[in-house]
């Protein structure tokens, strides 16, 4: 890598405020978004655990954006504007005096461990640059993250055919033995 070359994949340090099982607590989270998915690396304790999300196990992204103003802001405005000017300064201190603010949430559905956790991160100026990030890695297609069938779904299944005389009692058995594995 050159004096000024940029880094291979954008990294995102943000505060993690819930969504894994391990972790229940605000803590620092390091976010790395590559073409094959992201590479997590979250403060647990006094050590960093390190997590590789394959792009096709993000389900969903979101991103809410709120705009306000500052309203301690405006009302200093408005009494500066108003003791310099009188009442029309009054309004135009207020007006100017409240800066536009903004909060952005991220959320972020994901498959860890055959299980959906919904990460949350705490509100910062980065979240707009990590989320457009984050979508251009996301398949446009979702593939199905239904749970499979457990193996009594399954032999109850193949006995309710051998019950209605569909298969043999030896297809029924094959079939039993190859479901448990035997």
């Amino acid at each position: 890598m050159g004096l000024f070359s940029l880094p291979a994949h954008p990294k995102f340090i943000e505060t993690y405020i819930s969504g894994f099982p391990f972790c229940k607590y605000q803590t620092s989270i390091t976010i790395e978004v590559t073409k094959e998915g992201l590479n997590l690396k979250i403060l647990v304790g006094f050590k960093y655990k390190k997590i590789t999300i394959p792009k096709e196990d993000i389900i969903e992204i979101g991103l809410n954006q709120d705009k306000y103003r500052s309203g301690g802001k405006a009302a200093a405005g408005a009494i500066i504007g108003g003791v310099l000017t009188g009442g029309v300064g009054l309004l135009a201190g207020a007006a100017l005096g409240g800066r536009r603010r903004q909060n952005n949430e991220l959320t972020l559905e994901l498959l860890y461990e055959n299980e959906v956790c919904f990460l949350e991160l705490k509100t910062s100026k980065t979240l707009p640059k990590l989320y457009q990030e984050i979508k251009k890695i996301m398949p446009i297609e979702r593939p199905n993250h239904q749970p499979e069938a457990s193996q009594a779904d399954e032999l109850m299944k193949f006995a309710e055919l051998k019950e209605k005389g569909l298969i043999t009692d030896e297809e029924f058995e094959a079939k039993k033995k190859q479901i448990l594995g035997l």
